[in-house]
């Protein structure tokens, strides 16, 4: 046998040898995780989202808005409120008046700045009809009075109604005002800036209880 044959026959041997050694070996991933390192990595996962609530639980946790406590208006006022249930059920008086404050004040605000859109937005037609013939008529004057609201003292419901669809509520104001007579100038001619004067006025408001609009409006002043 030739001696170049005799040497690539031992070069393959050798090399066959080698691959078997290499291939035969399990290393490194080959080897599948064992149960116990898959268990703790799940403990290192961190929840962002916390599991939900059953729903028993989630409504137990709401806030009690059901009824208001008994006596807390006169008889005829939560008679009255009973009566807006029947058909608002998420009507509450105690939310109505922080409303009805809100309302006071904007409405207060919109005459002095001559806002008339959100007189508009406020106020029923004929209401709104009066506050800007009042506003033209003020115009047209040499002088005129004009109040500023320094602070809504309280609102107390004085009587709540409902004919057919529309409720009503009467609230009963008192409030802080101060009263200046101004001339075409815009100088005070009667009054004074710091004469704080204490002032009760009464308001209606009315809705449709069947609308969809949650808003009430000012139907007397």
């Amino acid at each position: 046998m030739p001696a170049d044959i005799i040497l690539l026959a031992a070069i393959a041997a050798f090399v066959l040898l080698r691959l078997r050694g290499v291939l035969g070996q399990k290393i490194g991933h080959d080897q599948p995780p064992s149960m116990p390192d898959v268990v703790k990595k799940e403990e290192r996962v961190i929840h962002l989202k916390p599991a939900e609530t059953p729903a028993k639980e989630a409504v137990a946790l709401e806030p009690e808005l059901t009824e208001e406590p008994l006596g807390s208006y006169p008889a005829d006022v939560e008679a009255g409120m009973a009566q807006i249930r029947k058909t608002d059920r998420q009507f509450r008086m105690k939310e109505f008046l922080e409303g009805a404050k809100v309302a006071f004040d904007m409405v207060h605000e919109a005459f002095r700045k001559d806002d008339r859109d959100t007189l508009k937005m406020l106020l029923s037609k004929d209401l709104c009809k009066d506050f800007t013939g009042e506003l033209d008529k003020q115009k047209s004057e040499k002088e005129h009075t004009e109040s500023t609201l320094v602070a809504i003292l309280s609102a107390e419901p004085k009587a709540v109604e409902v004919e057919k669809s529309k409720g009503r509520v009467t609230v009963a104001f008192v409030t802080e005002q101060i009263f200046v007579t101004r001339n075409a100038e815009g100088s005070v001619v009667e009054g004074s800036p710091s004469d704080v004067q204490r002032i009760e006025d009464e308001w209606v408001f009315e809705r449709d209880l069947r609308s969809a609009n949650p808003n009430w409006t000012v139907i007397a002043t």
